[in-house]
């Protein structure tokens, strides 16, 4: 507790030191020295405390210097090192945020677009997955796409094509059972009866197709 507290009084003082002696005088910094704040500020703080670790060396082949005095200069360089590396987990912290919110702007616009138009939809992330394995022969996409559906329809086979890279199309993909994007309606007819309606769930909340879902707007 007691070099936390010697820590901190440590960390005050050199915030002292490095404010203006008359700041009532009006005194601004200097360009030079903005300049050395933004480059300290772009430092990764692995390179400071590879200079702590070269300094805490030199001060060891130092026989002549006080302990008191290297101790302090140690906590003074460590205190350095620990604003450095806040700073350095800040700028990845927004990032990563920044990078969270496009994601989700990105989700949000593909669920239009499944919701509005599948196949285009399915299209569009076939163009994705394309772009990311560029090594994916064209013929095999194809061939792929190509695919007739694997449901039926009234006993007879079903004649549209499966959303790329599935065996069913849009009104049979309820029957893979191992897909996670598309969930059932969840809403009812007025007989009771239970929509079977293939609906893109990417939020994973209360899946509703379109007609359910424009009754329920305007009962809104």
């Amino acid at each position: 507790r007691s070099r936390l507290q010697r820590l901190v009084k440590l960390c005050t003082q050199k915030h002292q030191l490095d404010a203006d002696l008359f700041p009532h005088l009006g005194l601004d910094w200097s360009e030079d020295s903005g300049e050395e704040l933004e480059e300290l500020d772009q430092t990764s703080p692995y390179q400071v405390a590879w200079s702590i670790r070269e300094a805490l060396r030199y001060e060891r082949n130092e026989p002549n210097d006080d302990y008191a005095s290297g101790r302090r200069i140690r906590i003074s360089q460590l205190c350095t090192y620990f604003q450095q590396k806040y700073k350095h987990l800040c700028r990845l912290e927004r990032a990563e945020s920044q990078q969270r919110k496009c994601q989700h702007t990105f989700r949000k616009a593909l669920l239009r677009a499944a919701n509005s138009e599948p196949e285009y939809a399915g299209k569009l992330i076939r163009e994705f997955r394309r772009a990311s394995c560029p090594r994916t022969s064209s013929s095999q996409v194809k061939q792929r796409d190509a695919s007739p559906c694997g449901g039926t329809t009234k006993g007879e086979p079903c004649t549209n094509k499966a959303l790329p890279f599935t065996k069913h199309c849009f009104q049979h993909i309820l029957l893979n059972r191992s897909q996670q994007l598309f969930s059932s309606c969840t809403a009812k007819f007025a007989d009771g009866q239970q929509c079977s309606v293939p609906v893109f769930d990417i939020t994973h909340q209360t899946p509703l197709c379109e007609e359910h879902a424009k009754k329920m707007d305007n009962f809104l």
